[in-house]
């Protein structure tokens, strides 16, 4: 009986190995045909008026046949996408979107398929300059998806529709939208990814209306509301002090606007572990601060210098 069932197990190893190294051959082989086929998508990018359209009805073709001979591999709805993209090289920007709503008809329960396929819809729509397409497609990512990076990103990017089509007050007025819209997620998402981005997206917006001093205390708030959330990494903490720094020096032309933001931060939260990297960043700014006002100085000196020799 022992034997029997060793002998059971045996088979079954056997065949999970052997079906793990088709799947893996089959993976490889489709990795590969995809690969040549993009490489010739490449060349038609490069310039699509000088290719003939024989060589790219060829590309399509071959996009189509992968489709055909791997339906169910994982690298199909990539394929789609890419065989849309050659149809908007040659300005067919009608068949691309075809292809696209098919994918995402194709794909109903998968949201990155969708996300993706909108996102290339909507650019399609800029490129014909439909600006009202553009901006609805961006409202179904929105409604359906609005914590995605994609989604969170759509009320800034519905502003630069307006100032593509130069409606400067419409885009102002959708920026202020857009900080209300994020300002809401903050309250409901506290201490989530979401919510620190949705601070970050406002800051953002308040560079873009050109209010420098309320970017630097959003900024400045994201710190303090988000300081013991675990959220806030020390490459997005350099991040957003490279940021600081520079709207303060180059922006508003006063390096103590940054460092009282640390000063502040370091006597609000004594025992913060960011307080290392904020006192040795005061100390830089300060060495910069210096150097700077040497520099004014031995100027202003030359100007006076020079008026007493004339």
């Amino acid at each position: 009986m022992k034997k029997t069932i060793l002998i059971f197990i045996i088979i079954l190893i056997t065949v999970f190995c052997i079906l793990t190294f088709l799947d893996y051959k089959g993976r490889y082989i489709a990795e590969r045909n995809l690969w040549h086929i993009n490489k010739k998508l490449e060349e038609i990018v490069k310039d699509p008026k000088a290719v003939p359209d024989t060589a790219f009805y060829k590309v399509v073709r071959e996009y189509e046949d992968f489709i055909k001979e791997f339906p169910n591999s994982e690298l199909v709805p990539i394929a789609d996408m890419l065989l849309a993209r050659a149809y908007i090289a040659k300005k067919d920007y009608e068949q691309a979107r075809s292809i696209l709503f098919q994918l995402i008809k194709k794909y109903p329960n998968n949201s990155k398929v969708e996300i993706r396929a909108l996102a290339e819809i909507a650019n399609i729509y800029a490129m014909e300059n439909k600006w009202n397409k553009v901006i609805n497609t961006y409202d179904v990512v929105l409604r359906k998806y609005p914590y995605t990076p994609l989604g969170m990103r759509i009320p800034m990017m519905k502003a630069e529709v307006y100032i593509k089509k130069n409606n400067k007050e419409k885009a102002k007025e959708q920026i202020k939208n857009a900080i209300k819209y994020y300002s809401n997620i903050v309250n409901k998402k506290q201490n989530t990814v979401v919510g620190l981005n949705a601070m970050l997206l406002i800051a953002s917006c308040h560079e873009s209306l050109g209010d420098n001093q309320e970017t630097i205390n959003t900024l400045e708030e994201t710190f303090n509301k988000f300081a013991d959330s675990g959220l806030l990494t020390p490459n997005m903490v350099i991040g957003i002090v490279r940021h600081i720094n520079t709207i303060s020096l180059a922006k508003m032309g006063n390096l103590d606007i940054a460092i009282n933001v640390y000063n502040r931060f370091i006597k609000k939260h004594p025992n913060h572990p960011f307080n290392k990297i904020f006192s040795e960043i005061i100390g830089q700014l300060k060495h910069i601060e210096k150097q700077l006002n040497k520099k004014q100085s031995s100027k202003t000196k030359t100007k006076v210098e020079a008026g007493v020799t004339k």
